[in-house]
């Protein structure tokens, strides 16, 4: 069994799992290791890289600003809001 692949990958992922998550985990991620090996051997040469998936141009919405009238209902259940701004964790160290 793959184990120490599986327990990197949960590190890696900054996985946390139940106690029952545990006993699952390790046998459903090595099917899934497994058969990422499967696809590595397929023979590729002949498929052309692409770039990007989509092949259309995208078309996107016009950036508009609202104003947003009901404020006092969105400071009511926002976890942290202070001094008029929406205060959340770091997310880039």
């Amino acid at each position: 069994m793959r184990e120490k692949e599986v327990e990197k990958t949960a590190t890696l992922a900054r996985l946390e799992f139940s106690e029952e998550e545990k006993i699952n985990f390790p046998e459903q991620l090595t099917k899934i290791l497994d058969y990422i090996d499967q696809l590595k051997e397929l023979d590729t040469t002949r498929v052309v890289p692409i770039g990007q998936p989509m092949l259309n141009k995208l078309e996107l919405a016009e950036d508009v600003i609202k104003e947003f009238k009901d404020t006092e209902k969105l400071t009511k259940i926002a976890p942290d809001f202070k001094d008029g701004f929406f205060r959340v964790k770091k997310v880039i160290e």
